[in-house]
């Protein structure tokens, strides 16, 4: 699999990270190990953590800050003390500095990658689920698709003068169900309820899962008649069903709404709202 340039600089940046701390730590036994070279050895440390939290702008001005201080300490102590052997020499001061200015800069780049990291699977999260259109569970088309096509046969039918019904289907007390029985249970419920649906419609006919418990039906050249035909079928066929450890049978009532194609309708969204509120009067 080809790494993306932000994975490789991340992956580098990982590497000096640990590059910086492994160095400063053999540095850190190298040296005689006084009270300033532990203080240093820690900031070091310390700097890695503020800038992979933090971010390169906050770690760099620290380290920056760091240095002075190390240098105006180490200025005091040629000026003011009598001491001829400093606490540290002025090689390893450098080298310190250096150290500070790589940990604060290597960890804030990590910083930065993983920012970048986070907002692109965000971005191609975001658009999995936009271009994702079907409902695992039953294989129907989901909410988003629902829309799409109901505003396409609605556009069709103003055209063409054409006749089509959307009709709703709740399954009461889906949601008591569900705690009841569990996930595995309400999945082989739905799977088994979309199987009778798909049997009782046509093969031009649209079926769509909309909410957790409400699924559409778009049918074309389709009256009243021949959508209570179809209402029928579907509370026949799914009076009762076995659970998927076949130790019982359980009985599934439904409520419907639907609404017939008509020119009075403004758009989609109304029709939609007009089932909508026909379900909910029946479903109460």
């Amino acid at each position: 699999m080809k790494l993306s340039n932000q994975n490789k600089l991340m992956i580098s940046s990982v590497m000096l990270i640990l590059v910086c701390f492994g160095a400063s730590h053999y540095f850190y036994e190298f040296t005689s190990q006084t009270r300033l070279d532990t203080m240093l050895y820690f900031a070091v440390i310390a700097l890695m953590v503020i800038g992979v939290w933090k971010g390169v702008l906050l770690s760099l001005g620290i380290s920056l800050l760091m240095i002075f201080a190390l240098g105006s300490y180490m200025l005091g102590i040629e000026l003011f003390t009598d001491t001829s052997q400093p606490e540290i020499s002025i090689t390893h001061m450098i080298i310190w500095q250096v150290a500070l200015i790589v940990a604060s800069y290597t960890s804030g780049i990590f910083h930065t990658q993983k920012g970048t990291i986070i907002k692109q699977y965000q971005f191609w999260a975001k658009r999995y689920n936009e271009l994702v259109t079907i409902d695992p569970n039953t294989g129907f088309d989901n909410e988003k698709r629902f829309y799409f096509e109901l505003n396409e046969e609605f556009k069709r039918a103003t055209r063409y003068e054409q006749q089509f019904t959307l009709l709703l289907i709740k399954i009461k007390n889906w949601n008591e169900f569900e705690k009841l029985y569990g996930p595995d249970e309400s999945t082989h419920i739905l799977r088994a309820f979309a199987a009778n649906i798909s049997q009782a419609t046509r093969a031009s006919d649209s079926r769509f899962r909309v909410f957790d418990d409400t699924f559409a039906l778009i049918l074309p050249e389709t009256d009243a008649e021949g959508t209570e035909t179809v209402m029928k079928k579907i509370s026949t066929e799914n009076e009762a069903y076995a659970l998927k450890n076949k130790d019982r049978y359980i009985s599934l009532t439904f409520g419907f709404g639907y609404t017939l194609y008509s020119k009075q309708l403004d758009d989609y969204m109304r029709m939609f709202n007009h089932a909508l509120d026909e379900l909910n009067q029946h479903v109460a």
